[in-house]
């Protein structure tokens, strides 16, 4: 199966930060658009060579007409597993090792592994108590650690797999 990180990446429309927001947790280049405007919506997807996925027909139609690729999400699928599965086969995104590739699910950047010393004072002092590893944003300083939501995550991940099978 094909790594994610062979692709160019997704523009994900507004309707969908949801799931790109997950995609950037698979490891996927997801970015949101810089602008609500159609038509600057398809530029960014055409300069950046990012596959658009939308809920928008009609922006969809445009895409196709100009050769931006462009994946048009179902209507009826609101449910964001259904989303993810429907994704993940059409782009051969591979689930295995997710948690070495995830990306910054804020701005997308990369994640690094870092000790107590690097997160005191920009999260909760309980949590640095209670946690030895974090993994931090190289773009934002965003931080992560293995709490409760990443078990939620992980469960829902094993979910989609099933489903795959």
């Amino acid at each position: 199966m094909r790594n994610v990180r062979d692709s160019k990446g997704f523009l994900v429309d507004v309707m969908l930060q949801k799931l790109g927001r997950w995609l950037r947790i698979l490891g996927a280049r997801a970015e949101m658009p810089e602008s609500e405007d159609d038509n600057e919506i398809l530029k960014q997807a055409k300069e950046h060579n990012l596959t658009l996925i939308t809920r928008d027909e009609q922006l969809a139609e445009r895409a196709n007409k100009l050769n931006i690729k462009v994946f048009a999400m179902p209507k009826r699928e609101t449910n964001i597993e259904n989303q993810l599965k429907l994704v993940i086969a059409k782009f051969k995104i591979d689930m295995e090792g997710i948690k070495d590739r995830t990306l910054c699910t804020k701005c997308g950047g990369k994640l690094e592994l870092v000790g107590k010393d690097k997160v005191e004072g920009k999260i909760p002092e309980k949590v640095v108590e209670i946690f030895d590893d974090f993994l931090m944003c190289n773009s934002c300083g965003q931080v992560y650690w293995e709490g409760r939501q990443w078990k939620k995550i992980n469960e829902r991940i094993k979910r989609i797999k099933e489903k795959e099978e």
